[in-house]
């Protein structure tokens, strides 16, 4: 006759086994994971310096170009009260080269005109 199985010891067994592959597959994860840590800790650590060096790049680009933006205000306003000066000094010689200035650059773009065709 055949020996009659417990239902309970049936049960217990498949599920056992599948508790171990499951173990066997966290420990497995949890030895890559180790593994795995410090390469990505060093990985995050590179990316957080380069974006702090590019940081510090961009900050230092924008304090030189507000500070040549500085100086070009200031020499456009000391260079405007030069020209005024001039222009109230001598009102003629002000007016006869501006004159000459826009002659001498319709010749120029004549030129180039002509040069294109």
């Amino acid at each position: 006759m055949d020996k009659p199985i417990e239902p309970n010891l049936g049960n217990k067994l498949p599920q056992r086994s599948i508790d171990n592959v499951i173990d066997g597959v966290y420990h497995g994860l949890d030895a890559v994971s180790d593994a795995t840590s410090p390469a990505l800790h060093k990985i995050s650590a590179s990316a957080h310096q380069a974006l702090d060096t590019l940081a510090s790049g961009a900050n230092h680009a924008v304090d030189a170009i507000a500070n040549g933006t500085a100086k070009l205000q200031h020499a456009q306003q000391h260079f405007g009260e030069r020209c005024r000066c001039q222009v109230r000094d001598r009102p003629l010689m002000s007016v006869g080269t501006a004159m000459v200035a826009g002659m001498l650059f319709s010749w120029w773009l004549n030129r180039s005109r002509k040069t294109e065709h």
